[in-house]
């Protein structure tokens, strides 16, 4: 009879281990399955880290070529980088698009004070004459110097601008452009 109840016993453990392998079995497909569910989402995830870093490579990049070109160093720097940020976020344009404007900017000879205070203005313009951002900075700061203004003329030139561009038919970034060094624009 002992070895009987022993037998049992033994069966009964078998039996028991049995379950619980098919139990863990099945948790692990389960846990496989949804593996397989997330391999899509994982490569989605992957893909923005990707965008993610790749944009912020682009703007320091950017960003480099404005410190090359301008000078600015330390603080200067900072604060053009800290204005493109905040351009940014608040415009329809990218960071690296408002550091790609502020590299026309420093082409045209243009210092870190003038960068920060004419920025927002050659932003609205690119908004409102439908330019893309560096073509109307581009624009704006030879326009500008055919017309012997200086930076701190900037924002009153970009509303001039944009009103001419809309109560005529034209675009009148582009025709600045175009005619800056032929003519007297009386601002």
């Amino acid at each position: 009879e002992p070895y009987r109840r022993q037998r049992q016993m033994c069966i009964r453990d078998r039996q028991k281990i049995g379950a619980t392998g098919e139990k863990l079995q099945t948790v692990g497909n389960k846990i496989s399955s949804v593996g397989q569910k997330l391999l899509p989402v994982t490569g989605v995830v992957t893909g923005l880290g990707t965008v993610a870093v790749k944009t912020a490579a682009d703007f320091d990049s950017a960003m480099s070529r404005v410190a090359a070109v301008s000078g600015a160093t330390g603080s200067d720097f900072d604060s053009l980088r800290d204005k493109a940020r905040e351009m940014g976020a608040k415009t329809k344009f990218s960071a690296t698009e408002a550091a790609d404007a502020m590299n026309y900017m420093a082409m045209a000879g243009w210092k870190t004070e003038d960068m920060l205070s004419g920025i927002e203005g050659v932003m609205y313009l690119a908004v409102a004459s439908g330019e893309d951002l560096a073509t109307t900075s581009d624009i704006v700061t030879d326009a500008l110097t055919a017309f012997g203004l200086t930076a701190a003329d900037s924002g009153h030139f970009a509303d001039v601008l944009a009103a001419v561009s809309s109560n005529a038919n034209t675009n009148a970034v582009s025709y600045t452009h175009l005619r800056a060094h032929e003519t007297t624009l009386h601002l």
